[in-house]
């Protein structure tokens, strides 16, 4: 449960600063609990952001998240 609960919010932290900073469009962030691995793409009013997470154990399948590119709403988050 812990395990889940970390991966969760480590993807999660990482949309939020994706949203709210500027980024290269692909690239990663290194946490003390893994690696996050992101590549972002914008078509018009939507983008889509694919988030992987490697730790020490395993590399998790990647997550999908959907987003207004103009309000950086989350509109989908859908596991791979």
């Amino acid at each position: 449960m812990e395990s889940g609960y970390k991966r969760e919010s480590l993807l999660l932290y990482t949309v939020e600063k994706l949203l709210d900073e500027e980024h290269s469009m692909d690239g990663f962030f290194v946490y003390p609990d893994g690696i996050v691995r992101y590549k972002a793409v914008e078509e018009g009013s939507v983008g889509t952001i694919t988030l992987t997470l490697e730790t020490d154990e395993k590399i998790d399948k990647p997550v999908m998240v959907t987003y207004r590119s103009d309000t950086k709403e989350i509109l989908d988050w859908e596991q791979g």
